[in-house]
């Protein structure tokens, strides 16, 4: 049922909890949501914006993965549950051997593009190192084709015959294509397999020996 505009409605007061900060008294408005897998039930229960007041200033808070008090504010959870749960999503992944494809952490802060037993040596001295690094196949990504009436989309009046306009140019936008396309890879991205580290650590340890032997060592 239809009303009159200026009639139908009143005024309403709606109570938020909220909690403060007394060390520098920033104010945190309450919307409930639960904290799963935390131990402690009374912080299961507790709402974020208790949560944001009580690590405001603190030197420390805890951790509603493992309850233990963490110097680090990343996501809330301390720096091992953070590992921990990387460290599970990455197990979940696709494996394949590397056969010297480009490759990168998997969270794209580092990539190794040119296939170098070396560089990855370097970059990971240890079977630990090289596991933590959680390395994934890097996807390509290709230049994009010319679509001249796309282009000028915002430009052409709604009833332009866009083919018979663009007519006399297409073979030059083909041909532009044409060279696109053969570019190959203009960046790369990280994928969603991940490189198997067993195999791939046998041959940068093999390396690693080969150097040692070569320069005297001892293995």
């Amino acid at each position: 049922m239809k009303r009159p505009y200026t009639e139908g409605v009143e005024k309403t007061t709606v109570t938020l909890e909220a909690w403060r900060c007394t060390t520098c008294g920033a104010t945190h408005i309450a919307y409930p949501k639960e904290i799963k897998d935390a131990p402690d039930p009374n912080y299961r229960a507790a709402t974020y914006a208790e949560l944001r007041a009580r690590g405001c200033c603190a030197k420390a808070f805890p951790c509603p993965g493992c309850g233990a008090l963490a110097s680090e504010r990343a996501h809330w959870f301390c720096g091992a549950c953070v590992k921990s749960k990387d460290d599970a999503r990455h197990a979940k992944r696709e494996r394949r051997p590397w056969k010297g494809e480009p490759i990168g952490e998997d969270d794209g802060e580092r990539y190794f593009m040119d296939g170098d037993v070396d560089e990855l040596l370097d970059a990971y001295p240890t079977e630990a190192a090289l596991r933590d690094a959680h390395l994934v196949f890097a996807k390509p990504h290709h230049a994009r084709p010319f679509d001249v009436s796309e282009y000028h989309d915002d430009c052409l009046p709604d009833d332009c015959d866009v083919d018979r306009l663009f007519a006399p140019v297409m073979p030059q936008v083909e041909a532009l294509n044409k060279a696109l396309a053969a570019l190959g890879p203009v960046s790369w991205v990280v994928g969603d397999v991940a490189v198997d580290e067993a195999p791939l650590w046998a041959e940068m340890h093999a390396r690693l020996l080969e150097d040692e032997e070569r320069q005297g060592g001892v293995p």
